[in-house]
């Protein structure tokens, strides 16, 4: 038998209403997992970290043809002179490509001043975090005016105590990526001091290897290689130094 009785909750029910109905959109909206998206500053530090391991991985590769440059020297000094003229150009645009990724010739000097002062900022960051006192509780119930304002005085104090510590954290962590960067920087200009000895070094090399060579360089190969030789260290001595400019990395969530 088919019950033909409605449910009082059925008939009675009320529609929602159009403001009850956008609340629940909301809170629907709000629980959605939310999508992390770079900044401009993030989006531009990442760029600049690709463009920097690219210029590295080009100096490697300079490198490892150094190596085919010594082998060749005394058998072929013309086409080593060739060859040096060739890896100072391209060990020039590894050096531009660098720089313009914001990469800095850090002097040993100014390394350890950087370092300093990270330690130093670390130190504090520590100290302050130390120095927060346990949380307070809260008042329960009715308390007295004393007490209630020593639990005022005692979360102000806590909220101040925090809010040094989380400061100086920050500061300390921006003075380590500096740090970070500056040694990654050093790093680099260090491989590319000792490619220039060591092409100054080859181009020696190859005049003595000339006198006696059936085949000897030229002097508009000389020119062609003296000129190269001398745009890699004027570009090397106009490199910026100093510490590098660290980056902000604040996230902005949107929904997803």
């Amino acid at each position: 038998m088919i019950s033909l009785q409605t449910s009082a909750a059925s008939v009675g029910a009320t529609p929602p209403s159009a403001a009850m109905t956008a609340l629940r959109t909301l809170r629907e909206a709000a629980a959605k997992p939310k999508l992390v998206l770079p900044t401009a500053a993030e989006t531009r530090q990442s760029l600049q970290a690709q463009e920097k391991a690219m210029a590295s991985r080009k100096l490697e590769a300079i490198r490892e043809r150094m190596k085919a440059l010594k082998l060749i020297t005394k058998i072929d000094p013309k086409g080593a002179l060739k060859l040096a003229g060739d890896l100072a150009k391209e060990l020039k645009a590894a050096v531009k490509a660098y720089v313009a990724a914001g990469g800095r010739n850090v002097s040993q000097g100014e390394m350890a001043m950087i370092r300093r002062d990270a330690t130093e900022a670390r130190d504090a960051a520590s100290t302050a975090s130390d120095a927060v006192p346990a949380q307070p509780d809260a008042a329960e119930g009715e308390v007295s005016a004393p007490v209630n304002a020593e639990i005022k005085r005692a979360q102000q104090a806590y909220g101040m105590a925090v809010d040094t510590a989380e400061t100086r954290d920050a500061s300390a962590r921006r003075l380590e990526a500096v740090e970070g960067e500056a040694m990654a920087d050093e790093g680099f200009f260090r491989q590319v001091k000792q490619a220039v000895a060591d092409l100054r070094k080859a181009r020696q090399d190859i005049k003595a290897a000339a006198l006696s060579s059936p085949n000897p360089p030229s002097d508009d190969d000389w020119k062609a290689a003296d000129k190269e030789q001398a745009e890699l260290e004027r570009t090397l001595d106009m490199a910026p130094t100093g510490a590098p400019e660290p980056t902000s990395s604040a996230p902005v969530s949107i929904s997803a």
